[in-house]
């Protein structure tokens, strides 16, 4: 059990003790580090407190958040609902709990880490926010990701889509998912990694691209690599052979397999032409052809050209109906 706290102190660390209750915080205390311990419950927030470290206890919830805290560590306890956020909190670290929900996101939010939890959706994402990590959680759907977003992990969940990317995203870790398609790649990210989902095509690569996994899903192609791409990892596909053959490549091999790329898909383009070539030319016949044939022999045409031509005149005559 620690002491009642002098009103002047701005830093308390009593991690990793056996601490199952903290004294009243005094008002001037700006750091509270007391995670490690045996705590189920913490006293009320004073309101100079800017960082918590409160993870590792045995917590069930948090106590109402003052104005001024900005960084919050909560991760590995036993929350079930988390307080309101104040709005100067840049970082939330709630990971590790039995979370299904979790309140509104203040404006000012960088970072969210609600891994590990029980949700089965998340809030609207606020404009701050820059790293997003929401994996290994129930989610079968994400929410529209904000302007400013860098960093995206929600791999492990139930998801069948993703939503469109915004802009600045760097990393996009979306694999152990139910993924079938990928939106389109926003200009600026530069790891992709969508393993060990249900996807049969990827779209084009973006310029700035650099780390690709896609091993484990259905691909029978693959989009042509950007120049910029130095790993790639396509294994346990259904590419064609000299494909699969590279599996894992680098800057060396890149070149051959673009080539090889290239190659494929002009055969599959060509097959593509004879398979639908029959059923073009009988849509040109009926829809082109057979109108215009129609239209020329019809007898209201011939009568047409007939008209002005005298019966007694047989040369007019013929020449009249081998044009029609």
């Amino acid at each position: 059990m620690l002491p009642e706290l002098n009103p002047s102190l701005k830093k308390l660390c009593c991690e990793g003790n056996q601490l199952t209750v903290l004294p009243e915080l005094n008002p001037s205390l700006k750091l509270l580090d007391c995670q490690n311990n045996q705590l189920t419950a913490l006293p009320e927030l004073n309101h100079s407190l800017q960082y918590l470290y409160c993870q590792n206890n045995q917590l069930t919830a948090l106590p109402e958040l003052n104005h001024s805290l900005q960084y919050l560590h909560c991760n590995n306890n036993q929350l079930i609902v988390l307080p309101e956020l104040n709005h100067s909190l840049k970082l939330l670290d709630c990971s590790n709990n039995q979370l299904t929900v979790l309140p509104e996101l203040n404006p000012s939010l960088k970072i969210l880490n609600c891994q590990n939890n029980q949700l089965k959706v998340l809030p609207e994402l606020n404009p701050s926010l820059e790293y997003l990590y929401c994996y290994n959680n129930q989610l079968t759907v994400l929410p529209e990701l904000n302007h400013f977003l860098k960093y995206l992990y929600c791999q492990n969940n139930q998801l069948t889509e993703l939503p469109e990317l915004d802009t600045f995203l760097q990393k996009l870790y979306c694999k152990d998912n139910q993924l079938t398609v990928l939106p389109e790649l926003n200009p600026f990210l530069k790891l992709l990694d969508c393993q060990n989902n249900q996807l049969t095509a990827l779209p084009e690569l973006n310029h700035s691209l650099q780390y690709l996994y896609c091993q484990n899903n259905q691909l029978t192609a693959l989009p042509e690599l950007n120049p910029f791409l130095k790993l790639l990892d396509c294994q346990n596909n259904q590419l064609p052979t000299i494909l699969n053959y590279y599996g894992f490549i680098n800057d060396q091999t890149k070149s051959e397999l673009n080539n090889k790329i290239r190659s494929l898909n002009r055969v599959r383009f060509n097959m593509a032409c004879w398979k639908y070539k029959r059923q073009f030319r009988d849509w040109l016949y009926i829809k082109v052809r057979l109108p215009n044939t129609q239209k020329k022999y019809h007898y209201n045409n011939l009568l047409a050209i007939l008209k002005d031509i005298d019966e007694n005149d047989e040369d007019k005559f013929d020449i009249a109906l081998e044009s029609w």
